[in-house]
């Protein structure tokens, strides 16, 4: 836009003669071609006006015969699908490179199991000799 400002003030400032770089931006910018024709309309009023079709022919063939329009799509389709193809290609790809999950280890309560029946048959020892000397101090008394 800025750039466009500048051309615009230039094709104002000149006699009729453009230089290099505003005669190619005003073969790539509508709005500053339309500029440049209203400028040369006003300066010979009378003067005929390039025909639509002329002017379509001769900026298609400054372009190498390139239709700019096209030659845009294309370039946008091509952007579009490339960045959709790399999407896809990261999705699918994400798991791959995602850290594995650590293995949950398998609790086996044999030890525990182990150790209370430990604990029981200490208590069964326990309360028998328990019983035992209160057997031997009610005969002692």
């Amino acid at each position: 836009m800025k750039q466009c400002h500048e051309i615009v003030r230039r094709i104002h400032e000149s006699d009729g003669e453009l230089d290099r770089e505003t005669a190619a931006h005003c073969l790539t910018c509508a709005s500053c071609r339309r500029e440049l024709a209203a400028c040369l309309a006003a300066a010979d009023p009378e003067s005929e006006p390039v025909p639509d079709r002329l002017d379509r022919e001769t900026v298609a063939l400054c372009r190498g015969g390139r239709s700019r329009r096209l030659r845009f799509r294309v370039e946008r389709a091509l952007i579009w699908s490339g960045a959709a193809a790399a999407l896809c290609l990261v999705a699918v790809n994400l798991p791959c490179f995602s850290p594995a999950p650590e293995p949950v280890p398998e609790w086996s309560g044999a030890a525990l199991f182990g150790e209370l029946a430990e604990i029981g048959s200490r208590l069964t020892e326990t309360g028998t000799l328990v019983a035992a000397g209160a057997d031997v101090a009610d005969r002692s008394i």
